[in-house]
């Protein structure tokens, strides 16, 4: 009841302008966005890492709709300046993409080259080396080219199944959220290793494909 009294609200809010009127109020200094892939839209029926990438149709559009609005793009730094010297007149956006993709060199930097917006890119120094471990892809990767998995799961062995569309997106999460709850990084990347070597994903060569070199 309580779920569905705040829903009733917020939309209320919304399809009556009310939110417009707030926005002074209730809208913030500004934000800092965080991007990973920026890349054309794949075809693929299985993509459950699709959260984590825009396209520079949307990007470009974003940017323009934020121009639009009077919105200032910065630097991290100026946001550091705003924040500290309490420079409050004028709302801002800050841009960062997150694990150094060769596809924010690609499609995101014209963009943002095009309409002069700064931005960040945070890289962890392991991808360049091609020494990280993309988990999440080589995850994608492997149920993606099997039917079944077998793996020592909590001391036992267990299949999992992964023949039809959905049963790889059940086989994603299932896996996605087993791996997050290992005690630490380490004992993840030991689960994700073996994985790869079992069925055959290069942990390196995805490096090598997807991240920007040193």
């Amino acid at each position: 009841m309580r779920r569905l009294a705040v829903k009733i609200g917020l939309e209320t809010l919304y399809f009556s302008g009310a939110h417009k009127l707030m926005r002074r109020f209730t809208g913030g200094v500004g934000a800092i966005l965080m991007l990973h892939h920026v890349r054309p839209a794949r075809r693929d029926e299985f993509q459950p890492n699709r959260v984590l990438e825009i396209t520079p149709e949307f990007l470009t559009t974003m940017v323009r709709r934020l121009q639009r609005s009077g919105v200032d793009f910065v630097s991290l730094d100026e946001v550091h300046c705003r924040l500290t010297e309490q420079g409050f007149g004028r709302r801002f956006v800050a841009m960062t993409l997150d694990d150094g993709y060769r596809d924010n060199k690609e499609w995101a930097y014209p963009i943002f080259k095009q309409y002069a917006i700064p931005f960040t890119i945070y890289v962890p120094s392991s991808f360049p080396y091609r020494l990280g471990h993309l988990w999440w892809v080589a995850l994608e990767q492997i149920i993606v080219r099997n039917d079944a998995l077998m793996l020592k799961m909590d001391g036992q062995y267990c299949r999992v199944s992964c023949r039809s569309v959905h049963e790889k997106y059940q086989a994603y999460e299932h896996l996605y959220w087993w791996l997050r709850s290992q005690p630490s990084d380490e004992a993840m990347f030991v689960i994700v290793r073996e994985l790869s070597a079992r069925y055959s994903v290069d942990l390196a060569e995805l490096c090598e494909t997807l991240c920007m070199s040193r």
